[in-house]
This record gives structure tokens, sequence and C-alpha cells, in this order.
């Protein structure tokens, strides 16, 4: 996930002023640090839970799980974007 054009899209003077383009724009700023904070947050605790096998097994497949959400959100995101409409996530 990239957050270079979103932040294009709010600096640059005609995108700015568009309602749509500005929602879309902080939405994926909103979603790039909530994933960079579960993905942060989820590896430290993985690290400390390391040494005991099973945790340590559990807290990949939970970091997996993670990542797909935040991955199918922001595929959800681009979709509704490029088709014009207005898509909250939750």
């Amino acid at each position: 996930m990239t957050i270079i054009p979103a932040i294009v899209f709010l600096v640059l003077e005609p995108y700015n002023k568009m309602p749509l383009v500005k929602f879309h724009s902080i939405q994926c700023l909103l979603l790039a640090g909530v994933s960079l904070v579960l993905q942060v947050g989820l590896t430290i605790l993985a690290i400390f839970r390391h040494f005991i096998p099973l945790i340590g097994i559990l807290f990949s497949m939970i970091h997996l799980l993670v990542f797909l959400g935040i991955f199918t959100a922001w595929l959800m995101a681009i979709i509704k974007a490029s088709k014009g409409e207005w898509y909250k996530l939750p």
C-alpha cells in the first residue's frame, strides 16, 4: 500500500478541492496508519512470544489474518474509489 499518491492528491491544487478525491486520500492515509500500527504491534508481540513454539505459530497466523483483512479493505476502497463511490471503511 502506498501513501504517495494520497499525499500528492491532498497537496496539488485542482485535486484537493474535490471532495471525493480528498475523502479517499484521507481514508488511504488513515488505513495506512492503522495498518502500520497493527503490523508493528503484532510484530513486537510475536517477538516477545516467539520463544514458546505454539504461541509463535498462533501469532504468525494472527499476523497473516490481519494482513489479509487490511489488504481486502484496501482493495475494496480502491474499487469503490475507481467507480466514484463514497465508501467509508468501518
